[in-house]
């Protein structure tokens, strides 16, 4: 297949200096030292993470949403200051929602409401709520079908946190622009794709109308 581009060594070079060698140099270890596959290999890498941002954001999207709706049944709609659930969260996370609380309300003022709360969290807050410490708070049947009503049956927490912080590590890995083209990434984005038909399976078929990670990953550069 003929290249995507071609460099002149000082062109190179220079490119190599601008992006740095360090960030390169999981590029050029995979490419044998060739500095032009290289190179197509991280604008590649560049446009994966770029392809799968959407189904990852909407993942957590849909598991925020999701969880929150559980934590307003339980906890009514003031949760993220009700003291019966704010006192259960590891002290990390006590504080974590606790700040951001308070600078949500001095930002928003009196247009405060707790979705501000929502978006402002963290995916690593959303997630920790699926780990056994909450299952008999949270996830007391039918909570976990509640929050993921498509689900298949039996599924158990463990089933269910392993798959949702399988998808935080993947989503931070494509928003640092980490390199993932040789870490299996259709089938880390499969475990995305499989949470958000769990929960909403029209909202699976919009971003399957979205991206085509397939026909990108069919095309890259051989190495």
């Amino acid at each position: 297949m003929q290249p995507l581009f071609s460099c002149t060594d000082p062109v190179l070079n220079e490119i190599e200096t601008a992006i740095s060698p360090a960030r390169l140099a999981r590029y050029m270890h995979a490419a044998r030292g060739d500095k032009h596959l290289a190179l197509r290999l991280y604008l590649f890498n560049a446009r994966l993470c770029q392809e799968f941002y959407i189904p990852l954001q909407t993942a957590e999207l849909c598991i925020r949403n999701s969880v929150t709706g559980i934590l307003i049944r339980r906890f009514g709609l003031g949760w993220y200051s009700n003291h019966k659930f704010v006192d259960i969260l590891p002290d990390r996370h006590k504080n974590a929602l606790t700040s951001t609380v308070f600078r949500e309300q001095m930002d928003r003022m009196g247009a405060f409401t707790g979705d501000h709360v929502v978006a402002a969290l963290t995916f690593g807050f959303w997630s920790q709520l699926f780990t056994k410490n909450f299952a008999h708070i949270l996830w007391q049947a039918p909570g976990i079908y509640r929050a993921l009503p498509h689900a298949p049956q039996g599924l158990t927490q463990g089933d269910v946190h392993d798959r949702i912080e399988a998808i935080r590590t993947f989503r931070n890995d494509v928003a640092h622009h980490y390199a993932i083209f040789d870490k299996r990434p259709l089938e880390r984005l499969q475990v995305a794709m499989e949470v958000i038909s769990w929960i909403s399976p029209h909202t699976n078929w919009l971003v399957r109308q979205m991206v085509n990670p397939h026909a990108l990953v069919a095309a890259k550069p051989k190495f």
